[in-house]
């Protein structure tokens, strides 16, 4: 059976090459969109490992270069907005923010071997202001003041300690030759958002006066209204700073615009991914019905020897599906290098996904488009096949 229907197409190849290469490419923009798409929902259903209810990011322009004013206005500033009834916690960075497309890198000594890491520079409540919950240990706070503390997420022990403890060791930061003691492990901290995979960080306290400072997070109330709080804000920190270089915002809506992005190239690759198995829909249709038609004098005769209705359909849907395993066959000559070349600096397994995926959807097109032609070719009345060809 196998060797006839290899035989059928081969004998078919000149007309049949063209469909061949439209499932091949379908095949290949498949896989690449399934790859995206697994890969995207990977990261936006994986834990983000904080709250955005209630927060809102604070980027101030101090202006000030003076250490003492400095740490004066840093303190002031805390104090007024921690004054206001609505505001419930507040915490300084240094650009360090989820969704704020700022990070610092630093180099690590770990095992003796100099690794490039991102840090968070994190003001005292930074954790409490976003909601955190720890894994181990306890956050950054003010009872260590003076000490070299740090925090690291589960991720950092994974790649580097995963199989010691490693509360209360040390990191030691090549940039600043100081050595951090680990108070405490954070479960997860996706700090690019929700379609990026989380990295290893460090969470290296910041103190009031450093002039790396550049901003506050803090948290409200629930049940506000947005408009009205953030004109009360507007004032406490004008009247306190004395000029208006400064961007409210909520994480709620830096995450509305960040991800506007990812769901517009998923949504354009889905429709172009529609728009091509459209046209392989229509090429299986047409050319199973045009291969029904040319061959009626052969259904016709295998019919009067007694073939069934059930093998004549089983053999015009096997030549289909060795038809897509031939454009399988060559689209997976184009989709392997992806993987093996790490195209996309994705997970292995995330390639193997979307090549599944993507052979699943072609099969179910082919099927789809082979049942309905077969099964109408294969009722043919023997009599009536011959009538016509003869």
């Amino acid at each position: 059976m196998i060797q006839h229907i290899a035989h059928l197409l081969w004998n078919k190849r000149n007309t049949l090459w063209i469909l061949i290469v439209e499932i091949a490419i379908a095949f290949v923009i498949l896989f690449f969109v399934a790859t995206y798409m697994t890969s995207n929902i990977q990261k936006y259903f994986a834990p983000l490992g904080f709250s955005t209810a209630g927060v809102y990011n604070l980027d101030v322009e101090f202006m000030e270069d003076d250490p003492e004013l400095l740490k004066q206005l840093h303190t002031s500033l805390k104090v007024s907005l921690e004054g206001h009834p609505n505001v419930e916690k507040a915490a300084f960075h240094s650009g360090s923010v989820p969704w704020g497309n700022s990070i610092w890198i630093s180099r690590f000594i770990i095992d003796s071997v100099e690794v490039d890491m991102e840090i968070v520079n994190a003001g005292y409540g930074y954790f409490e202001v976003l909601g955190v919950p720890f894994a181990r240990g306890e956050s950054l706070s003010d009872l260590y003041e003076g000490q070299n503390i740090a925090v690291v997420n589960q991720k950092y022990k994974d790649q580097n300690y995963p199989h010691q403890p490693i509360l209360d060791s040390l990191i030691f930061t090549t940039n600043t030759n100081e050595k951090h003691k680990i108070l405490g492990i954070v479960d997860h901290f996706k700090i690019k958002g929700d379609f990026q995979y989380e990295n290893a960080l460090a969470f290296i306290p910041i103190h009031q006066g450093d002039p790396s400072i550049s901003g506050m997070l803090f948290k409200v109330k629930p049940g506000l209204n947005p408009i009205t709080l953030e004109q009360e804000i507007h004032s406490i920190v004008q009247s306190t700073l004395k000029h208006e270089a400064f961007h409210l915002v909520s994480l709620d809506d830096l995450r509305e615009v960040n991800n506007r992005i990812p769901f517009f190239l998923m949504g354009t690759l889905v429709f172009i991914a529609s728009f091509l198995c459209l046209n392989v829909i229509l090429g299986l249709f047409g050319s199973l019905r045009r291969s029904a038609q040319s061959r009626r004098l052969e259904i016709g005769i295998r019919k009067a020897f007694g073939a069934t209705t059930t093998q004549i359909s089983g053999q015009l849907i096997s030549e289909m599906l060795g038809l897509m395993l031939i454009a399988l066959l060559l689209g997976a000559i184009f989709a392997i290098q992806f993987p093996i070349f790490d195209l996309f600096g994705l997970p292995k397994r995330v390639y193997y996904y979307g090549f599944v995926f993507a052979a699943l959807i072609i099969l179910f097109l082919v099927l789809s488009c082979s049942v309905y032609p077969s099964r109408m070719a294969s009722r043919m009345h023997p009599a009536h096949s011959l009538h016509q060809d003869s």
